[in-house]
């Protein structure tokens, strides 16, 4: 192994955790070794088959784009198993001790009431797997749930000793078996999926449509269920909203424990945000965080990035991160706060208004009163409040951006015939405190 090669990797490291945060970089690329770098093939050894079906599948072509921003020209990711190098469960751990620095694993997940429960869930589960085995948590993108589930893992790690666990994306899964049934290698791809004491798999509503995985997955869930072994699936949606499944397996989905995670509230991003900024070398005032939440839009990912960025753009300027001075460097944090709308209070002031819950609203129910709400949501929020309906959506269960064109119309269509139902809509906006100007 060169000298430009370890040096290189250690630059591509760097900038992955930049890009996706300590907890992913270390818990899989602190167990790669260079290997060489020889006519723009980057050659990376890897401890197990695991690690190389995750990295391959989940992550080259991220590394390598960063390999072309950092050298200037396409680079060649090849992943080989080095037996010599250490096993996943023993980085992982210490990737844990790194990450949080020899505090305890709660520093390095903030816990909110949106995934309170989904957590003591996973902590019973890896506990006691003949509770509620297997567990499926599904929630918008973006809420944490991957996040959520490696906290807990390694929580269970430090706490009870290593687990050998797979964790695996339902598009990695499938990509492993169409490489095993053209390679004539399923016996092999069989054997790593059933040796696990822990089986994790990720985007579950991917298995959609795919019937030969589904049928191999199947198998897979049953080995592990039957023996005992905690099984976690992370879905968009819930078993029931997945099309072209199997019944078995939703069968299988649907006989665990199914616990959905609603999207982050803004006092909740805040406290994300909070916890993020405590690590950054200068302090960020409150109302700075607190704008950041209400204002930026996508995940909280995305939200602690953006963070990150205006932190440092007042640093380079030696003055303080207040909204005086980033108000004229980025426009989400310019101007007033005052009327601002938050989601959340739309929806609970809408379920009030037109005989729903707050939880129906939010999730994917089809009663009557429930749609109706919900219609109502989107058209005030994308209509009246000029929201991206992304961004609205979030808060609805996940549904598709899309079906906003339908709520739009469905709603200024009975505004206009039903006169009662209109009112009904003007006292909402009036207690919103917004102008009836912006309707129309």
């Amino acid at each position: 192994m060169n000298l430009l090669a370890r040096d290189l990797w250690q630059e591509v490291q760097n900038a992955f955790r930049a890009a996706r945060g300590p907890a992913v970089a270390g818990l899989w690329l602190q167990q790669a070794r260079p290997l060489g770098f020889v006519r723009g093939v980057f050659t990376l050894g890897v401890p197990n088959e695991v690690v190389r079906d995750w990295l391959e599948h989940r992550y080259s072509a991220e590394l390598e784009g960063i390999f072309r921003r950092l050298t200037g020209s396409a680079v060649r990711l090849l992943l080989k198993v080095d037996a010599s190098l250490p096993a996943a469960a023993e980085d992982a751990a210490g990737a844990k001790g790194e990450e949080s620095g020899g505090a305890a694993p709660e520093a390095a997940f903030v816990i909110r009431p949106e995934n309170r429960l989904a957590s003591a869930a996973l902590a019973r589960l890896l506990d006691d797997p003949a509770t509620g085995n297997p567990l499926f948590l599904y929630g918008p993108p973006g809420v944490g749930k991957s996040a959520l589930v490696r906290h807990r893992l390694i929580q269970h790690q430090a706490e009870r000793g290593a687990r050998t666990t797979i964790s695996v994306t339902a598009d990695a899964f499938s990509a492993g078996l169409v490489y095993a049934l053209r390679e004539n290698q399923l016996p092999a791809f069989r054997g790593r999926m059933l040796a696990a004491e822990a089986f994790v798999l990720e985007e579950a509503h991917r298995l959609r449509g795919k019937t030969r995985t589904q049928r191999e997955f199947l198998s897979v869930l049953q080995y592990h269920v039957l023996r005992g072994r905690p099984v976690i699936l992370t879905s968009r949606h819930p078993p029931n909203a997945i099309f072209l499944l199997d019944e078995g397996l939703r069968s299988y989905f649907l006989s665990g424990i199914l616990h959905r995670i609603a999207d982050y509230s803004v006092p909740s991003r805040a406290a994300i945000l909070e916890a993020a900024a405590a690590r950054f070398a200068r302090p960020v005032p409150a109302e700075t965080i607190e704008r950041v939440a209400r204002r930026v839009n996508g995940p909280v990912s995305r939200q602690i990035h953006f963070l990150e960025k205006a932190a440092a753009c007042a640093a380079l300027a030696e003055r303080p991160a207040t909204l005086e001075f980033l108000g004229g460097r980025f426009p989400e944090l310019s101007g007033s706060s005052e009327g601002e709308v938050d989601v959340g209070s739309l929806i609970a002031l809408a379920a009030r208004d037109f005989g729903s819950t707050a939880e129906d609203i939010a999730s994917n129910r089809k009663t009557r009163s429930a749609v109706l709400a919900r219609h109502v949501v989107v058209y005030v929020a994308t209509v009246v409040f000029n929201l991206k309906a992304r961004r609205v959506m979030r808060h609805l269960g996940g549904l598709s951006p899309s079906t906003t064109a339908y709520a739009r119309r469905r709603i200024e269509e009975r505004r206009r015939d039903d006169p009662v139902f209109d009112a009904r809509v003007r006292r909402l906006l009036a207690e919103l405190k917004t102008g009836q100007k912006l309707l129309f």
